[in-house]
């Protein structure tokens, strides 16, 4: 059964018609490298691979959990991590000596909400390594000022009489997507209050600072967290730079890494649930596509924001540390922005397409479909398969692989009653879509640790058998 973009079930379809104008194509920037095996090294050579399997097995060295606290895990209190927690990971001067030990602490309990300005700069990897507290206020202060110097620089050139249509076309665009964002928070429920003026900010410096790119439908729903908990507008766009070092290849036109991660959370439920899998196949909604907001914006809209909060910072806690350049730090604009004023570079600002990747992944599967023998492997949904393994932990999601495994647990949550009623494929988005901003966060990270952890352990033992 077709799925149409109009369903309630999808609230990403990219809109990037301005208020009076229509758009023309911007171009593709490089697909990131994604082979470089950071995920496996964290893991292994820091001994985290041991230590996340505490919450199944009793390997833990950090949390020394006795078999029977491992078996009532998800029943257990799980206390955020204070500040006199934090700074026993830091040394004398204010270095983070156990990076390790205090992504672990994060991943496994998250963070109290007032450390969490200070805690969500480092799981972000804002600060160069072996920083210390001195180095990194001067280096905070010194971003600071490079951020309001080409945020000011924008805002004159768009209240002069020398402006392109171009800026005021993205301009246009934002202002249109942060009066929409997370409208059911108090702080940003009004257009004129501060944190939408600053968000509006924020959004517009990068999407003219990075021509490259620009800026994408989503993006509003990616820095808005970090503006609610940093309460600093400068501090936030920091944030967002290190964050979209990860996160710009979700918006690559081309969608080869959400390809690629569709591909992977479609094979972690066929061997997670081969019976809830093979049902999605027979109702023709095996390619998950229900769940592309969620793999986009990595969750943020499943959860009331609050406590969406705890997911995120759970979540950064279980990549590997990407530290910036020791002396440049993080860039907060594009090379090719950096090579001439935006008063030259304007012109030639690109503006973004409507062949998004999810036009481009839902494509792929009319094409599959019109096509004889492209489905042939899914007619007969009881016919038994070999399912592939899963991939290794640097290459599964693509460098989050936890990610999926959260995915894995809103998907199963569901899995009774949509069998039960026998729900098509429309039906099962609408479903899917009735819990946005509704999810309970602690049931799905427990699950989702647990099933983390088994896949972990059966990496562990697969590369002692090799």
């Amino acid at each position: 059964m077709a799925y149409k973009q109009s369903d309630p079930a999808l609230k990403l379809k990219v809109d990037l018609k301005p208020f009076e104008e229509g758009l023309e194509d911007w171009d593709v920037s490089p697909e990131p490298d994604n082979s470089t095996g950071k995920v496996a090294s964290f893991l292994q050579n820091t001994g985290l691979l041991e230590t996340l399997q505490s919450t199944v097995f009793n390997v833990s060295k950090v949390f020394n959990y006795n078999k029977k606290q491992v078996e009532d895990n998800t029943s257990r209190e799980r206390r955020p991590l204070t500040d006199a927690e934090f700074r026993e990971y830091l040394d004398s001067v204010g270095n983070l000596t156990r990076d390790t030990e205090f992504r672990m602490h994060v991943y496994q309990n998250g963070v109290e909400h007032s450390l969490r300005k200070v805690v969500w700069k480092h799981l972000l990897n804002v600060f160069p390594r072996e920083f210390n507290g001195k180095k990194r206020f001067d280096y905070l202060t010194k971003k600071k000022e490079e951020y309001s110097k080409i945020r000011d620089e924008w805002k004159r050139l768009l209240d002069s009489d020398n402006c392109s249509e171009n800026v005021k076309l993205v301009a246009n665009m934002v202002r249109k997507d942060t009066l929409r964002t997370d409208r059911g928070h108090p702080l940003f429920s009004d257009d004129s209050s501060e944190n939408v003026i600053r968000l509006f900010n924020l959004l517009v410096t990068y999407a003219l600072t990075h021509p490259s790119l620009s800026y994408c439908q989503g993006m509003s729903d990616l820095a808005s967290p970090l503006l609610l908990v940093l309460e600093d507008e400068a501090h936030a766009y920091i944030c967002f730079c290190s964050l979209m070092r990860r996160l710009s290849q979700n918006f690559d036109l081309k969608g080869l890494v959400l390809n690629k991660k569709f591909e992977h959370l479609q094979l972690l439920l066929r061997r997670k649930d081969p019976e809830f899998f093979s049902y999605l196949k027979y109702q023709n909604a095996d390619d998950l596509l229900f769940c592309y907001r969620w793999v986009l914006l990595e969750l943020k809209r499943e959860f009331p924001l609050d406590n969406v909060l705890t997911l995120l910072e759970v979540m950064w806690a279980s990549i590997p540390p990407d530290y910036p350049n020791m002396m440049l730090g993080i860039r907060l604009s594009d090379l090719d922005y950096e090579k001439s004023s935006l008063y030259m570079k304007q012109a030639n600002i690109k503006k973004n397409v409507l062949n998004t990747a999810y036009k481009k992944l839902k494509r792929k599967k009319l094409e599959c479909q019109d096509i004889d023998g492209c489905r042939s492997m899914v007619e007969d949904v009881k016919a038994e398969e070999v399912v592939p393994k899963l991939p290794a932990p640097d290459e599964f999601g693509c460098e989050n692989p936890f990610l999926l495994f959260l995915c894995l647990a809103l998907l199963l949550q569901q899995k009774d009653v949509i069998i039960k009623k026998r729900m098509d494929y429309n039906e099962i988005a609408m479903h899917y879509d009735k819990f946005i901003r509704s999810n309970d966060v602690d049931s799905v990270l427990e699950r989702a640790r647990l099933e983390y952890s088994a896949y972990l352990r059966e990496q562990q033992n697969g590369s002692k058998k090799v």
